[in-house]
Order: structure tokens, then sequence, then C-alpha cells
């Protein structure tokens, strides 16, 4: 059946050629490969992507040929996930409820049009091979699994929102500018948590919070990114909606409308590593003929501003680090000098979800690593101490919001 349905795709697409090219008048079948991104040619509107991509592996006893097939293979992986401007993690399971390793990954070549070895070297037990791919986008794009990968990747981050709203100095009872950004980010597919989740523990310090948002900067992201990792979040809204006293309005005389004079204050957390990913500031106005609403026109004016800006500020964000990863700082001990330069690379070549190493300095006999890594801090842990594969027996002694203590001992 497959094989059938095959057929009847490559007889459609020949027939559709041939008829685009006899509408045209051209005289000569122009073939798939032919088609380029932003191509007159490209029918499918997205045509393919050249993509230069970096694999490696580790030499085993296999031999070098071996690991440099293993390479290759690893860089055209990175191809594709490069082209598609995503990560494509195996953990997720598509629709299907089939693990993306036997889908995605299994038709890579299905995805590269043609592709050629750039260069290829070895170095301290480590295979480089770097690829240049031509990727048909439309194929990859109309992927089910691809999609669902996307939607997954990029629409449904879990978020807490934390808003303290206050109208003349006083607690909002409404709470209208939390209202707003949660439909906002809704409408995005983002899955909003609700603030009674928070623990006990941190609810004791959202004055604390709330009073940092325009002060100290790292005492307002320990205690947000702290939120965010007591109720597993991805994202973390939090900030202030004041609005002033009502007053008559200049011009107004004579007439029941008074006028409210609001600011919002927000900041958005990536609890993956800490990082302010958004912040907006946004002054409005509200009128109404009661003092309260008048204040709550303001805030729902502010919140909407606001609630705008911070959205696009945050699919930026979040399209750079699902294609560049989190910066999260790795602490390991129990490496020689040896082993840690080793240890920098085996991270690349065992672990797809990371993206880069740069090894730093010693600091209290740990050796310390910046890796961007695709995923949280706890996702980094998790994925060391659980492949079995990994040349090194891995203890996690610590995670947080953007580090992870280890320690790691090479496998006998």
């Amino acid at each position: 059946m497959r094989r059938a349905m095959k057929l009847f795709s490559v007889l459609f697409a020949v027939l559709a050629v041939l008829s685009f090219s006899s509408c045209s008048g051209a005289k000569e079948q122009v073939r798939d490969d032919d088609y380029k991104f932003g191509d007159e040619k490209d029918m499918g509107g997205l045509g393919s992507k050249m993509v230069t991509a970096e694999g490696l592996a580790e030499v085993r006893e296999a031999g070098l040929a071996d690991a440099y097939d293993r390479a290759e293979e690893a860089a055209k992986t990175k191809a594709i996930e490069k082209a598609l401007g995503i990560i494509i993690d195996a953990r997720i399971l598509g629709s299907s409820g089939v693990i993306l390793e036997e889908n995605i990954y299994a038709k890579k070549q299905g995805y590269i049009r043609k592709s050629e070895i750039v260069s290829k070297n070895e170095k301290d037990g480590i295979a480089y091979v770097t690829v240049k791919a031509e990727v048909g986008m439309q194929k990859l794009k109309d992927d089910v699994m691809a999609l669902d990968i996307l939607q997954h990747r990029m629409n449904m981050p879990k978020t807490i929102i934390i808003i303290d709203e206050k109208i003349a100095g006083k607690q909002s009872s409404q709470n209208i500018s939390y209202s707003v950004i949660a439909d906002k980010f809704t409408e995005k597919k983002f899955t909003i948590i609700s603030p009674s989740e928070i623990s006990k523990e941190y609810k004791n310090k959202m004055k604390q919070l709330y009073g940092s948002v325009d002060g100290d900067e790292n005492v307002f992201v320990s205690i947000a990114a702290g939120i965010g990792l007591d109720v597993n979040a991805d994202v973390v809204i939090a900030g202030t909606a004041y609005a002033g006293e009502a007053k008559k309005l200049k011009g107004t005389e004579g007439t029941a409308f008074l006028s409210s004079q609001g600011n919002i204050h927000l900041k958005v957390i990536n609890v993956g590593d800490g990082r302010i990913i958004a912040s907006k500031f946004q002054r409005s106005s509200g009128a109404h003929v009661e003092s309260d609403e008048a204040g709550l026109s303001a805030c729902k004016r502010g919140a909407e501003l606001a609630g705008d800006a911070l959205i696009d500020q945050v699919l930026k964000a979040w399209e750079d680090i699902l294609n560049n990863g989190n910066l999260i700082t790795l602490y390991v001990s129990g490496l020689s000098l040896t082993e840690e330069v080793k240890f920098e690379k085996l991270l690349k070549a065992y672990y797809r979800e990371v993206k880069e190493v740069y090894g730093k300095q010693k600091k209290s006999g740990k050796s310390v690593f910046s890796v961007k890594f695709l995923g949280t801090p706890r996702d980094l842990a998790k994925a060391l101490v659980t492949k079995s594969t990994f040349p090194y027996k891995v203890d996690v002694t610590k995670y947080d919001f953007g580090e992870v203590t280890i320690k790691a001992e090479r496998k006998k």
C-alpha cells in the first residue's frame, strides 16, 4: 500500500510539472531538483534550501570509516533541523504515538535532495564531517510530524502570569490586567498555569517580587525563575499594573467623566536559563463615571498594548531558543585536564539537544562549561544520567535555573 501511494505521489508530481511546463510554453520538463528557495519555478511555495551542517561521532571498535559514516548521518540530521528552523526533539511523541526517532530521522533521505561532504577529519578520537545538503522544504513542512513538533515546541510552552494590580493604591479585586494578558497568550496556544499552583514558600515572596520589578533585577529573576521551577512552567510573566486615583479630565467640566492614568510594567522570564526574554513598560489612561472603573479601564488598555508587544518579543526569543538552545552553565567535578577536553567534545557527539559547548575556567575544583542546550537545566540533568551509551557515569548533585552541577567518571 505504501509503495502504491508513493508511486501515485510521484506520478502526480510528474503530471503537475508537465502541466506547468505546458501552460508556460516550456519545451523541457523541469526536474524537482531544479527548484530553489524563492525560484519562480517553485510551485509549492517553499522549494529547497542549501544548508551546511557539521556532525561528529566517537571512533569506536568498528574503526574510523564507521565513525565518518555516523558523523555524516548526524550532519544530515542537523541540516534538516537547521532548514526547518526548529529542533526535532526525539523525546516528543507525534500524534501517531510513534517516537520521532523512528520517523523523521529515518526518513531523512526523503527530505535531503542531494548532499556532498565538504570536509572530514579526526581528532582526539572524534570524527568530524561537514555536509552541504539541499533540503526539500515543502516536503519537510508538509510532514505531519514536523508540524506537530512546531506546535508543541513553539506554541504550547507552559506559562504562569503573576501581576500585582492596584487602583488608587488599593488591591484590585478584578485583576483585569491578568485576564487580558492570559487571553492574549492563550490565543497563541500557550498553556496557562493558575497562580493558585504556587507553593506557600513562593507566595510569601510575592511582595519582594513586585518590589523588584523596577529595582534589583537579580532579585526579580531569582524569585520569578524560582516560581517557574516551583510550578513546572517554561515562561513566567510577572510585573505590576498600577492606576492612579481618578480625577476630572481637563475639558470635561460639567460632565460625570473621571480619568485615571495607569502604568503597566511586565517582564518575561525564560525559566530554562533564567533570562529576561521580553519586557514592556506601558503608560495608559482610562475614563469612566466611576473612579474604580476608570482605573480598571486604564489597566485594561495598558495590558492590551503591553500584551501585544510581549508576545512579539517572546515568540522571537523562543525561535532563537529553539534554534540555538538555552545557555546553561554546567559544573563538572572529577575531570582531569585531558578528560575535560574529551568530555566537552563528547557532549555534542552523544546529545542531539546540545548545540554548542564552550569550555571555561576551573572554579572551586570544578570544570565549567557553557552549554547551548535545547531544553531546561532539568532536561540536561536527566539526559546526562539516563543515556546509557554516554562514556561517563554521571551523578547530578544540583540543578537550578541556568545551572547544572554533576560529578562525572569515565566508565571502565
